[in-house]
């Protein structure tokens, strides 16, 4: 009988991990980058783009910026993100915008440049992408 119940626990730990072992409740596909200028109270800033397709595989509405994460870096410096509430960019909405579980949404992420040289995109799955004029 003790080892039917310790087999019986071992097959149920073995079910419960792999149950946890499912896709992630967040995920975040890189499409493209783009260097370019956004107009901010009628000033010309040098911004950088990062276009992306969120999936909110979750149980609930959710934020990308508060379940995902993009670092930009330039000259080997993290870049400052800002965002554009409201505002939209053809398909793709600000990564504040909240989207619906079950959903997937394109999202844009938007940072300060320094300037036109080469930037490193780094997402939240370790995955990084190079951007250039």
């Amino acid at each position: 009988m003790k080892k039917f119940l310790l087999l019986w626990h071992t097959l149920m730990l073995a079910l419960l991990l792999a149950a946890c072992g499912g896709a992630p409740a967040h995920t975040l596909t890189y499409e493209r980058g783009e260097l370019t200028e956004t107009e901010i109270n009628g000033e010309a800033v040098p911004s950088i783009y990062v276009y992306t397709e969120y999936a909110n595989n979750s149980g609930e509405a959710a934020i990308p910026a508060d379940e995902v994460s993009v670092k930009v870096y330039q000259h080997g410096v993290e870049q400052t993100v800002f965002v554009l509430t409201g505002e939209k960019f053809g398909d793709y909405s600000q990564c504040d915008a909240s989207v619906q579980a079950g959903s997937t949404a394109k999202i844009v992420w938007t940072f300060e440049r320094e300037d036109d040289s080469e930037v490193t995109v780094e997402l939240s799955d370790g995955s990084t992408y190079t951007i250039t004029k």
